[in-house]
């Protein structure tokens, strides 16, 4: 997977920004699972409330989409309140 995503990368760059010469793509987070991330993430800091994980272009997520239901689902199993969807007042 790794190398699909450089390779990836380094098709959509501009001439000469990633290659051999440039900058690698380093994705450390990408074998951890959702549940993984929301863990490690909220023992960080991570302004939850800042991460867009909805597929829709919408001014809020919907809470529906299948990233949404993700995102729900590993905060649900970490026991981790979502900012972005949790009723107003509770955090």
């Amino acid at each position: 997977q790794q190398l699909l995503i450089q390779q990836l990368a380094e098709a959509e760059a501009p001439a000469g920004v990633l290659g051999p010469a440039g900058p690698k793509l380093v994705t450390p987070l990408l074998s951890y699972t959702d549940l993984q991330v929301v863990e490690l993430g909220t023992g960080l800091g991570v302004p939850w409330e800042l991460a867009w994980s909805c597929v829709l272009d919408q001014e809020t997520q919907c809470g529906g989409c299948p990233a949404c239901q993700r995102r729900r689902a590993a905060f649900r199993a970490a026991g981790v309140i979502d900012p972005v969807f949790a009723p107003a007042g509770v955090r």
